[in-house]
This record gives structure tokens, sequence and C-alpha cells, in this order.
């Protein structure tokens, strides 16, 4: 698995006219959150296609899209790619 570049914006989708990305924002807390918007246009954390955060119930870092969206398999696979590295790398810690 390669590393992603949690630093900077993670392109989860693009074509000619759009950029959907994975963007990590401010968090209380110990662990990450990350929000899945338009090229950086959306910065609000609830104004967003998707969030990924820790569970602490399920002790696991998941996704939680937002209502009305719809993804195709070639995201999702990105995503679970992304959430497994951030599930290694909390327990490698």
């Amino acid at each position: 698995m390669t590393e992603p570049n949690t630093k900077l914006n993670n392109i989860i989708y693009e074509s000619k006219k759009t950029k959907i990305i994975l963007r990590e924002i401010e968090a209380k807390g110990k662990t990450r959150k990350f929000i899945i918007d338009y090229d950086g246009e959306k910065t609000h954390y609830d104004d967003c296609f998707g969030k990924i955060e820790y569970n602490t119930g399920w002790r696991t870092y998941v996704f939680n899209p937002s209502e009305n969206t719809i993804w195709s398999s070639d995201c999702l696979i990105k995503i679970k790619e992304f959430i497994d590295y951030l599930n290694l790398e909390r327990l490698l810690k």
C-alpha cells in the first residue's frame, strides 16, 4: 500500500470540470479528521460530501457519507485505502 499524502489535498476524483478532494481539518483530541468536498471550495465541517473520522465504539476510522450523495466504486476504493492507511498509522503509534 502506498502512503497517501495526508498533509496535502488528496484527489478522490478528477474530471475536466470537477475535482473532489480529501482534506484534513483541525480536530480536537488525539485523532485526525478529514472531509471530502470540491477542490477547496467548501470549508465548513457539516457542508461536505462526507467525513472520515475515528469512531471510538468501533476503534477504527470510518467513512460517514453525507445524505443524498452517490459514490462510485472507484471513489469508495480510494476512501477504503485511505482509511486502511489511517488505521495502520494509528496502530503503529
